[in-house]
Parts: structure tokens; C-alpha cells; sequence
């Protein structure tokens, strides 16, 4: 099987010469890009092999991809399948929510687990903006998670709108 990567990765001796935060954002895109590049999934190993990046620094990367909802895993017998998480169902899905630095984007999308809706929280700094987290919703659920969050809201929140 062969495994598509990003043109002009930076080796080894010109990554660590990156401060830590711009490494760690680097990481982070060139998996991003090795994923879309490889929709049918990819193992740790694989990543090891083709990347420029320890299994311990991509274990790390893949956990912050996860929890922001960028990728996910599944089980594919003995070994553990990373895949893309955003094959949007239709482009005009994707709509942008703003919020004092944050911008939270809600878009529906597709993978071989079902039809999602996605809430990803995007912080903006000076130079960059971070994935802060996400949340994953069925979609076939999402009418009903929303009538709870608005109820929910009404009840609890002082300043509700």
C-alpha cells in the first residue's frame, strides 16, 4: 500500500530549530494533510514510517487531533485505524459562529461510521488560530441535542439570549 505525504517536510534537525509552539502547530498540519491525503486510514506505524516523527510525538499529536474532532479511530481487528473526521456532506454545510477571539464552526459530515454534526471551537491569536476542542453529534440526533441545549439554556444560564 502506498502512502501519500505532504511535498517538503522538514527533517528532523530543521523541526527542533522551531520554537515549541510552531512545532507543535507543524506537527499537527502535516498530519492534518497526511490524512487528507489518505482518506482510507492510517496506523501509528505507518505514520512513524513516513513522517519525520517519533511514535511517542505522534501518539501526542493524534490525541489533541482527536479530542479537537479533526480525526478519529476505530479498531480494524488488531490494529488501531486513524481517519480524517471532515468529509463534509455538502459544502454549505459549513457555518461560522463568533464569539468575542473564538469562532465556533458547525458543519455536518460523513465517515464510515454514519452522518455527523461537528461543533469545533477555534481560538484567534495574533499570528495563528488553535482548534480548542469539539464535539461530535449523530446526526440523526442533533435536532434533539439542540431542543435540550436550548432548553437547558432557559433554565440555567442568567444572561440566555
Amino acid at each position: 500500500m502506498s502512502i501519500s505525504v505532504p511535498e517538503n517536510i522538514l527533517v528532523k534537525n530543521q523541526l527542533l530549530k522551531l520554537p515549541a509552539h510552531e512545532r507543535n502547530q507543524y506537527i499537527r498540519e502535516i498530519l492534518r494533510k497526511t490524512f487528507e491525503l489518505n482518506q482510507d486510514g492510517l496506523t501509528v506505524n505507518t505514520l512513524a514510517e513516513v513522517l519525520p516523527f517519533d511514535t511517542r510525538t505522534i501518539y501526542k499529536h493524534l490525541d489533541i487531533l482527536q479530542y479537537t474532532n479533526e480525526i478519529y479511530a476505530a479498531q480494524v481487528g488488531t490494529s488501531k485505524l486513524f481517519y480524517p473526521n471532515h468529509r463534509a456532506i455538502h459544502p454549505k454545510s459549513r457555518n461560522n459562529f463568533e464569539m468575542d477571539d473564538r469562532t465556533y464552526t458547525l458543519f455536518a459530515f460523513e465517515n464510515q461510521l454514519g452522518e455527523f454534526a461537528l461543533i469545533q471551537e477555534k481560538r484567534k491569536h495574533d499570528t495563528h488560530e488553535d482548534s480548542n476542542g469539539g464535539i461530535t453529534i449523530p446526526l440523526k440526533g442533533a435536532k434533539g441535542f439542540a431542543k435540550f441545549l436550548l432548553e437547558w439554556t432557559e433554565k440555567n444560564a442568567k444572561t440566555a439570549e
